[in-house]
């Protein structure tokens, strides 16, 4: 039997990847004195950050290890590691471009750490564990009798393969571009949901993917955040370098879309909607696993477009910042931050019903929502998306009101809120 003191019981939070959200909750947990251990793979407190910052290393590392550096409040006796020399491996195989081996050695580290989360459980009695799905460590089929809070970044996975279909059998012509998700994958995630206690859902869409679940499970939504004076730090920083800053010579209408180069994301309406609009340059940022940028080229020779591949998370920043509009028209998503980072700088928004867009708060000021897939409808946005320089520069009450999502302290407030109101 498990054994604990007279204190009440704590959480716990297993977070073995980067994912910002259940950090920044286990963090909130710490902050009311209610965070029992964080389980992680390589991430540092802020106090063992700055005595590693200490040590004579370059540049590059310092950089990658703040990245992994735990917000304010996780104390170092919280976090428990997993196989740090694994991840440290993963970071170097994948900068090698093999994809297929990094997921084995995470997919290790993911297992191993879960084992040493349910070998510290027996001794000890917890209020429950939140963790995100997609881990593949197996951690739902050992925690009997514990309450758990499942984190969904995304949209329920089988939900996400029949939209993908219906969009194939619309629109056969880009289908060989819809990433698919194998039966493995979805029968897994099935099996974490129903052993949830509570789902943690990024917005309204993501939670209505559970809702035709019987009985539905009991799902709370909180939007996600950004650090907003980060991002607009950052695109300073990063501006000055490479051919599109400043203001475009041409005259050209600028839009920017970041993500992932795929059908999924809609890409093939948005060039449908661009063609025949000359005066519109378009900078797309992202992976392009499937080769669908060539296709792209091949059928709209006419449409300006710019396949920048991935960039630094800071020069991506900048781009939006001297963009006109981002479009982002998805048509599945699980928020899409992008959409927080480009009202923090100011940048108007055209985006679809299938993204968190709807959740946020005054969004109707900054953007527009669509339906997704309907291309005369985002052709009709886009032809009203004026110059930079013919809007005038953000002004102060820009500024302010890309902070009224409140930051990542406000989204962790209101999810552990509404994770112990649900307990």
């Amino acid at each position: 039997m498990p054994t604990h003191d007279d204190a009440e019981p704590q959480f716990v939070v297993f977070n073995p990847g980067t994912h910002p959200a259940p950090k920044w909750v286990a963090a909130e947990f710490a902050r009311r004195g209610e965070l029992a251990a964080y389980f992680t793979g390589f991430g540092l407190s802020r106090d063992e950050f700055e005595r590693v910052s200490r040590l004579p290393i370059g540049r590059a590392l310092r950089a990658a290890l703040r990245a992994r550096t735990l917000p304010p409040g996780i104390e170092a006796h919280q976090v428990k590691r997993g196989l740090v020399v694994l991840d440290l491996c993963a970071v170097a195989t994948l900068r090698l471009g093999n994809g297929a081996l990094t997921r084995r050695l995470l997919d290790a580290r993911n297992r191993f750490l879960a084992r040493r989360l349910v070998t510290w459980l027996r001794r000890r009695q917890v209020a429950g564990v939140l963790y995100p799905t997609g881990t593949r460590s197996g951690l739902h089929s050992s925690l009997n009798g514990v309450k758990t809070v499942l984190y969904t970044p995304l949209p329920r996975a089988r939900f996400v393969r029949e939209l993908l279909r219906e969009e194939a059998q619309t629109n056969p012509r880009w289908a060989q571009f819809l990433e698919t998700t194998p039966d493995s994958a979805v029968n897994a995630e099935d099996e974490e949901v129903s052993s949830a206690s509570i789902i943690l859902a990024n917005s309204s869409f993501t939670a209505r993917s559970f809702s035709e679940l019987k009985p539905p499970p009991r799902t709370v939504v909180v939007p996600l955040s950004s650090d907003a004076e980060a991002v607009r730090h950052g695109a300073r920083t990063a501006g000055g370098n490479g051919p599109r800053d400043g203001d475009s010579p041409t005259g050209f209408r600028r839009l920017c879309y970041v993500g992932q180069i795929s059908q999924r994301k809609g890409l093939s309406y948005l060039f449908d909607a661009l063609a025949g609009q000359d005066d519109v340059e378009l900078t797309l940022i992202g992976a392009d696993p499937l080769g669908m940028a060539r296709e792209l080229r091949m059928q709209y020779p006419s449409v300006r477009a710019t396949f920048a591949g991935p960039l630094p998370q800071p020069r991506v920043w900048a781009v939006l910042a001297t963009s006109d509009a981002l479009v982002f028209p998805s048509l599945v998503e699980g928020f899409g931050n992008v959409i927080n980072e480009s009202i923090a700088l100011g940048v108007p928004v055209l985006t679809t019903e299938r993204t968190g867009a709807p959740d946020i708060p005054d969004f109707p000021h900054r953007g527009l929502v669509l339906r997704a897939g309907d291309v005369e409808a985002l052709r009709h946005a886009i032809a009203g998306v004026e110059r930079r320089d013919r809007r005038g520069p953000a002004s102060e009450n820009d500024e302010c009101a890309s902070e009224s999502n409140g930051g990542w302290t406000r989204y962790a407030g209101e999810a552990v809120d509404l994770i112990v109101d649900a307990m």
